[in-house]
């Protein structure tokens, strides 16, 4: 199991910008919900991130996972060894993390976007 501890997550609509919402229904999170409460809402309604990852040479690759939030609001998740992004992160564990509702018709869905260090989880903690 691998942890990853966001650095400030962000609310982003799906032109990448910080809290710019396209949609109605993004605007609507937006305007009832601070920032951190529309991230919190978008990854307790998603089961599944992006993580990307960058190997020692720096090719980038992009891995869909499962997740579970922590109540300290780590992000778990669970990899075998020798899985490529395993094998990234082992050589280089800074990674970006995208959480979102993927059945959102173009430019109405908004995001989370986030930057983490990961580290893997003791086996006794598991």
């Amino acid at each position: 199991m691998t942890t990853a501890s966001p650095s400030e997550p962000s609310v982003s609509s799906a032109t990448s910008r910080r809290v710019q919402c396209v949609a109605t229904k993004a605007r609507i999170i937006v305007k009832t919900m601070d920032p951190a409460q529309a991230a919190r809402a978008i990854i307790d309604a998603n089961a599944y991130m992006t993580l990307a990852t960058a190997d020692a040479g720096g090719t980038p690759w992009a891995s869909p996972v499962w997740f579970a939030p922590t109540p300290d609001g780590a992000l778990v998740w669970i990899s075998k060894p020798g899985a490529r992004h395993s094998l990234n992160v082992a050589q280089r564990p800074q990674v970006g993390i995208v959480i979102f509702d993927s059945t959102q018709p173009p430019g109405t869905g908004s995001g989370v976007y986030a930057e983490a260090t990961v580290e893997e989880v003791p086996e006794q903690e598991i």
